[in-house]
């Protein structure tokens, strides 16, 4: 008789349970070295990762969220697999970090979708769900405006905050002493200004600017760079009759009339900032100026012609 002999038996237990933590912009496995590694995300296999260290964020910093896990094989076959780790990172980027009231902040949600994830835009107190994509909110008044982005998934939840700096545009607030002959701006004082006087730039950095006559113009530059314009219309005004020029009826519902010695060959109906309202070239001496489209309020009519220029009162009264 022959015996059959069976040679050892080998038997291989099972490896380590792998043990995975986030560290920065990779998942590293502590207790993984000699073994071979299989990856997954999500459920699914990630093609190409082996070693013991998986980047979770792309090149630009964008991180892949979701449920990581890794499975050690030891050389009998044998395998282990780590509990799941849950990378979750809020991300987001705004189209300006501060400006000039009044903006639009334009918020981009960069955070990598997963399902059951919820994310939500907090600004200043103001909640936003996002779906992802951009959003855009119209910002109106001054100060920081602090803007969260909280997302979460199965009671795990990631925060980030980034602030926008709202800054004020101020518009110089002229006034005309007409005994003195002095314009003042009563919010430009300590503020970098830049006066003009008929387009012509005249003084900077003051709030009080001696002015006979013409258009003055007044650029406030405030924190944040912001500017703001201001013009006031300084002018020598004429009798409102006279033997040359009548204007009437003053005040005027509906239309004005002018009577002149002297053909007018322009009529320009300005406010007290200079703004042009009403601009005619009659060719005649006796004209009308229809009313009805300005305003209730005080203007002045300047009247060009072979007499000179002009400037009179008006009063519209509907």
């Amino acid at each position: 008789d022959s015996e059959d002999t069976i040679g050892p038996i080998v038997v291989s237990g099972y490896p380590d349970t792998p043990v995975i933590t986030e560290d920065g912009t990779a998942i590293i496995c502590s207790n993984c070295e000699g073994q071979e590694l299989t990856w997954t995300h999500q459920g699914s296999l990630v093609a190409g990762a082996a070693g013991s260290t998986r980047e979770v964020a792309n090149p630009e910093g964008i991180y892949q969220n979701g449920y990581y896990a890794v499975t050690s094989t030891n050389e009998g076959g044998c395998s282990s697999t780590s509990d799941p780790l849950l990378v979750l990172h809020a991300q987001f980027s705004l189209s300006q970090e501060s400006g000039c009231l009044p903006f639009d902040i334009v918020m981009d949600d960069l955070t990598v979708p997963v399902d059951g994830m919820t994310c939500v835009f907090d600004v200043d107190g103001l909640l936003i769900p996002s779906q992802g994509g951009t959003l855009s909110i119209s910002v109106n008044e001054p100060g920081p405006i602090p803007i969260t982005l909280t997302c979460s998934l199965d009671g795990e939840s990631d925060a980030v905050t980034q602030t926008v700096m709202a800054y004020a545009t101020n518009v110089p607030n002229l006034l005309y002493d007409g005994i003195v002959g002095e314009v003042t701006c009563t919010n430009c004082e300590g503020q970098s200004t830049v006066w003009s006087v008929n387009g012509t730039q005249v003084a900077t950095d003051v709030s009080v600017l001696s002015v006979l006559d013409g258009l003055v113009s007044v650029v406030l530059t405030a924190e944040g760079g912001c500017v703001g314009e201001g013009q006031l219309l300084v002018i020598s005004v004429g009798e409102q009759e006279s033997a040359e020029v009548l204007l009437f009826p003053n005040p005027a519902s509906h239309a004005f009339s002018i009577q002149s010695g002297y053909v007018v060959s322009r009529c320009e109906v300005m406010d007290a900032g200079g703004r042009i309202w009403l601009d005619s070239q009659p060719m005649r001496s006796r004209f009308e100026m229809d009313t009805q489209t300005l305003a209730p309020g005080f203007y002045f009519v300047r009247l060009q012609g072979s007499g000179g220029t002009r400037v009179l009162r008006l009063v519209v009264a509907h």
